[in-house]
């Protein structure tokens, strides 16, 4: 694949790099870049200061062009967690009028931006659905389409689920359910990227996949890849949908400062070593622990 980045002048935009999930190249004094890869995305590492309405592109297409608009930041800095929105219909739950809607989704969105009018973007970490189904994504990708701020997201174990989800032990001895991510690729794009906000860079996995074995090699080797494209003094946090563990975080370059999770159902902060592990409850219905939503 051949591209460019260029800001919505058309000018283009150096050193600012492109990742096809494996490997994580910049771009030239042209803007240019090349990747030879057979990846099923191709995205762009949003840098700070700039969004990107497309960031992310077929990796099949032979030639693309990232545009890039000017999106200045406000210090400090502020972001809200959210995770676990489970949009469905709540079959397997014993308070199925307390799960996820598009409706609640968009309106809780809408009230922490009027309660927080500084925030720059929302996070959330996972179980965006509740069985994965195509009109469940769509209810979700409408709910998040209008907000007034950014909302990052990735996968979890329930956005994988199909109509021939199976019990399965996990290469590390986990019990938990087989899964397919195609659903999710096809309406709300790579499982796994990155992007900057200012001293301080985010990355994005899909533990799901990683914990079932389909890729984890392949997430592991652009982990690392695009931490060791960064400047080694700016710190990073790391989303995961539940608590990274040892196949996620040994041999990096250097820890995450913090990890933000969800899947437990659970309100728990812990800090070990030089990391903040922060796992926080559902959005739109109270967790496990009686923690609310």
């Amino acid at each position: 694949m051949n591209g460019q980045v260029t800001d919505t002048d058309g000018n283009p935009l150096a050193d600012i790099r492109v990742s096809d999930g494996n490997t994580v190249v910049h771009t030239a004094a042209d803007g240019r870049f090349q990747l030879e890869t057979d990846a099923r995305f191709v995205f762009v590492v949003r840098p700070v200061g700039w969004r990107c309405n497309q960031w992310y592109f077929d990796g099949r297409e032979s030639e693309v062009t990232f545009t890039l608009q000017a999106s200045p930041v406000t210090l400090p800095l502020r972001f809200a967690h959210l995770t676990d929105t489970h949009i469905g219909d709540g079959g397997n739950y014993p308070q199925p009028a307390e799960l996820g809607t598009g409706e609640r989704l968009s309106t809780l969105l809408t009230k922490i931006v009027e309660d927080q009018p500084d925030l720059h973007s929302a996070i959330i970490t996972g179980d965006l659905t509740d069985h994965g189904l195509r009109e469940q994504y769509r209810e979700f990708r409408e709910a998040i389409y209008d907000t007034p701020i950014p909302v990052h997201v990735i996968p979890g174990n329930h956005d994988h689920m199909t109509e021939q989800t199976s019990d399965v032990v996990s290469r590390n001895g986990y019990a938990i359910h087989s899964g397919e991510p195609r659903h999710y690729e096809a309406f709300l794009g790579p499982r796994w990227y990155s992007y900057d906000l200012p001293a301080l860079h985010v990355v994005a996995i899909d533990w799901f996949t990683h914990e079932l074995g389909r890729d984890h090699e392949q997430q592991n080797a652009w982990l690392r890849a695009d931490l060791e494209a960064l400047d080694e003094d700016i710190p990073w946090i790391l989303l995961s949908h539940d608590q990274p563990g040892s196949s996620i975080l040994s041999g990096l370059p250097r820890p995450p400062i913090a990890t933000f999770s969800g899947h437990r159902h659970t309100s728990r902060v812990v800090r070990t070593a030089d990391t903040l592990h922060v796992n926080t409850p559902p959005a739109l219905f109270g967790g496990v622990d009686l923690s609310p939503a």
